[in-house]
């Protein structure tokens, strides 16, 4: 795993290099993973499932998340899932996608698509490219030997840790 070993770091650094490295963990991150404004309003109604939504932010979702989907068909089913949603309370798309599944299995498919999508799509940068790039580029043979498995438990990014490292003990 990619994380910060405070004892290697300690008999490495003197403290104040180990806190500006810290630091500079920190405000990377935060540059690097700011929020997107443009596709949080893109998504807001898949998030909502609300039947509030108007039909401009929901061809921006559709454009932003399925845009290989009939437009029509995801905003007519949009507003029959929303109300149908309303009486059930779902506040999370992972629950408003597991009642449609439970309740009409076979209708409303892109809306199902569109809430899977969403479920499914991770932060992804190209600093995360070229970690993973310059990582493959350092392998030595005793690293290739390695399965996959090991790999992972070794290269694990995480994109919301910040608060790991704003608890970092510098002691």
């Amino acid at each position: 795993r990619i994380l910060i070993d405070n004892t290697v770091v300690t008999q490495l650094l003197s403290h104040n290099q180990k806190d500006l490295i810290i630091n500079y963990v920190i405000q990377h991150l935060i540059l690097r993973f700011q929020k997107d404004d443009t596709l949080q309003s893109a998504i807001k109604p898949i998030g909502e499932m609300s039947s509030s939504a108007t039909i401009h932010e929901l061809r921006k979702c559709h454009s932003s998340i399925i845009p290989d989907l009939d437009k029509q068909l995801f905003l007519s089913e949009y507003y029959e899932a929303a109300e149908m949603l309303n009486s059930y309370q779902c506040e999370h798309p992972l629950t408003a996608l597991q009642k449609l599944i439970e309740i009409r299995p076979d209708v409303f498919n892109t809306v199902k698509c569109a809430l899977s999508s969403t479920l499914a799509t991770k932060r992804h940068s190209a600093d995360v490219e070229r970690l993973i790039n310059t990582y493959n580029k350092f392998k030595d043979d005793d690293r290739f030997s390695l399965s996959p498995v090991t790999l992972s438990n070794y290269l694990h990014i995480k994109t919301n840790s910040l608060i790991q490292f704003l608890l970092f003990d510098t002691g």
